[in-house]
């Protein structure tokens, strides 16, 4: 029988030790690792606070820099306390004011707009955009001792801003309160015209861009490429109300000659410069225009637009021509799906047949009134019956008899009983896009905008003026020479072998204010937030 070897004792001994040793290495690993990992653990624990406050920070610098913006209109002071009370609502907080606080930041600071404000150096603005730095702020680590760091220091800015939507800034064509009050009138008229002579000839106005300068210098060529600036695009930044804001009290508009001229001032012009007009709606250049975009009937509201398809002129121009019936919603007034305080004659089948199509002969048209469609049927241009059957809808509206238009009715149309006092629902108020910013129809058109309104002229057509409200207004009629004749929204243009009218002129339909949808017609709509104007993040 074979005997089992077995160690000697020394060896034994030694294995023992070296189990022994490897133990005590482990040991000190492991303690290590704990340190190790305590470290990392102090890190993820402060981290994560650190990230918390940081999107804390940013939210309130967010929500701080779009209040403000909405408040940047009423000057500077107000702008910044608003800015403040958002900042702090959010982190829960108060920042002190001075240098230990909204004073804290570089003064000039390169990272600043234009104009840092003269109690809070973390808050800028420039033009119609808010800047809002938080103040440095500290986390205390809970674990970050353990290795040296006390605490972290966080902070975040946001830039918010104003910006339009659609179609809906003024035009350089004011008008007058009693003009304004007809519903239908000229913007623009010099010669015969279907404006009443007396009250619709009137200049354009040339207004100063945002940043004034001196750059017209006596030279009207470059006054006048203003004008064709200002009538396609738009005049380019908000513009004050008599005794209204932003400016306060008593603010007039100086359009004497002179330089240079404030954002609110702006020039008129000796007679109605109808190549200049013609070029900012029609026929202009994209070079002509600050934005490159062109002339206005051939810009496109883009993203969101709804419009019926636009109309290709006979020189080959892409115009938009809806007419303003179109923005009656379907099923919409007395009797009908949707109940409207609105007058029958502003019903949308007054002007379209069960298909959504415009009647070739208004007589066949079974829901029109037979003595109005008599009287209607007296015209040859169907433009005319159409324009005659709008300017019934805003007389009524307005609780006006309709005597015919153009033209006299033998008997005149009887105010309807619900609008005896002047209706009060809005009737232009498709809405069919429902993208972001949720626009109305009538903002997608080119021909939708706004006048400034005054209550007095200055004697001499120069001097300072009073603009009281801004009326929406829609383009219907042009009549701007070279070979275009008169030519209304849902038309085509005439023909070029057609000789032209002697008459200018630029006329439109003047809403009164509920005949809009969204406080679209308020007297200071161009600028409202939330209206034409939308509050956004730019960074």
């Amino acid at each position: 029988m074979r005997r089992r070897s077995t160690p000697a004792r020394g060896a034994r001994h030694g294995v023992a030790r070296r189990l022994r040793d490897d133990a005590g290495i482990t040991l000190i690993l492991v303690a290590l690792m704990l340190v190790v990992l305590i470290i990392f653990a102090a890190f993820a624990v402060d981290m994560g606070g650190v990230y918390a406050a940081r999107r804390q920070d940013q939210t309130a610098a967010d929500v701080s820099a779009l209040a403000a913006a909405q408040d940047l209109r009423n000057g500077e002071a107000a702008m910044v306390a608003t800015a403040k009370t958002y900042a702090h609502d959010t982190l829960g907080t108060t920042i002190p004011d001075g240098a230990d606080g909204w004073n804290s930041c570089p003064r000039p600071d390169p990272a600043a707009l234009a104009s840092q404000t003269a109690s809070a150096s973390c808050i800028s603005y420039e033009g119609s955009e808010v800047r809002v730095r938080l103040p440095d702020r500290f986390y205390p680590t809970a674990f970050g001792g353990v290795v040296g760091l006390g605490d972290y220091r966080h902070s975040a800015f946001a830039i918010a801003g104003l910006e339009g939507a659609g179609f809906g800034g003024v035009l350089p064509f004011f008008t007058t309160t009693g003009v304004a009050a007809n519903g239908y009138d000229c913007l623009l008229a010099d010669g015969p015209s279907d404006c009443d002579p007396a009250t619709g000839s009137f200049f354009p106005l040339r207004f100063s861009y945002h940043t004034p300068t001196c750059e017209v210098g006596g030279n009207i060529n470059e006054a006048k490429s203003m004008l064709v600036d200002n009538a396609g695009a738009g005049v380019d930044h908000d513009l004050s109300l008599y005794n209204g804001d932003p400016h306060g009290s008593n603010v007039v508009v100086d359009i004497s000659p002179g330089c240079p001229l404030a954002p609110n001032a702006t020039e008129n012009f000796t007679g109605n410069q109808p190549s200049e007009v013609r070029d900012g709606l029609l026929t202009g250049s994209s070079a002509q225009f600050r934005d490159g975009d062109g002339p206005r009937l051939q810009r496109d509201a883009g993203v969101g637009s709804v419009l019926p398809p636009r109309i290709t002129t006979y020189d080959g121009r892409d115009l938009d021509n809806t007419p303003l019936w179109w923005f009656i919603p379907e099923n919409y007034g007395p009797g009908e799906a949707q109940l409207a305080d609105i007058p029958p004659s502003c019903k949308r089948d007054q002007f379209l047949d069960d298909s959504g199509n415009r009647y070739t002969d208004l007589t066949d048209n079974g829901d029109l009134d037979p003595g109005v469609a008599a009287h209607l049927e007296g015209f040859d241009e169907q433009s005319d019956k159409y324009l005659g059957l709008l300017v019934r809808c805003f007389d009524h509206y307005s609780g006006r008899t309709w005597d015919g238009f153009p033209g006299e009715l033998e008997e005149e149309d009887p105010v309807p009983p619900e609008c005896a006092s002047g209706c009060t629902a809005p009737v232009f108020a498709r809405n069919s896009s429902g993208d972001e910013p949720d626009l109305y129809d009538i903002q997608y058109s080119p021909r939708f905008g706004y006048s400034p309104v005054t209550d007095v002229i200055p004697s001499g057509g120069s001097g300072q003026i009073r603009f009281i409200e801004f009326r929406a207004i829609y383009i219907n009629r042009l009549n701007l020479g070279n070979a275009r004749s008169v030519w209304d929204a849902g038309f085509s243009p005439t023909d070029p072998d057609v000789p032209n009218t002697p008459q200018t002129s630029v006329e439109a339909f003047f809403f009164p204010e509920t005949m809009l949808p969204g406080g679209l017609g308020g007297p200071e709509a161009p600028s409202e937030i939330g209206v034409n104007r939308f509050v956004t993040l730019v960074r």
